[in-house]
């Protein structure tokens, strides 16, 4: 069974989902004990920059991508590179992960149901 939490911040419009497998339990840390934290352990701030420099390449790479490579072919890719040929996901989903719309990847995923590569199911793409 999945489970659904939405995470957002009061201070901006950030969202973030996730779906577990099973129930989890965790904090939310609020900006003052970030800051806090961060300078008291050396260890928490490095981890603080890991994830920094780890969002930092993921936006980096979607530049690129968006930059010099065509739609339809950053989707086949990202296709090509789920470990199953059943894709759970959606095309509002997608869409977001390749900064893209959700119009223009249904539209393409569309196209590419009609060339045979993909075979589109609510809530789930099967690539063939």
């Amino acid at each position: 069974m999945h489970r659904k939490h939405r995470f957002a911040s009061l201070t901006n419009r950030c969202c973030s989902i996730c779906a577990t497998l099973s129930n989890i339990e965790g904090y939310l840390i609020d900006v003052e004990s970030v800051k806090k934290l961060s300078k008291m352990s050396n260890v928490y701030q490095t981890y603080l920059f890991s994830l920094y420099q780890m969002r930092f390449e993921e936006l980096t790479s979607l530049i690129n991508d968006i930059k010099f490579k065509r739609l339809d072919t950053r989707i086949v890719e990202w296709l090509d590179n789920q470990p199953s040929s059943m894709i759970v996901t959606t095309h509002e989903q997608l869409a977001t992960k390749l900064g893209s719309s959700r119009v223009v990847v249904s539209r393409l995923l569309k196209e590419l149901e009609d060339k045979s590569v993909v075979v589109l199911h609510r809530g789930k793409i099967e690539r063939l």
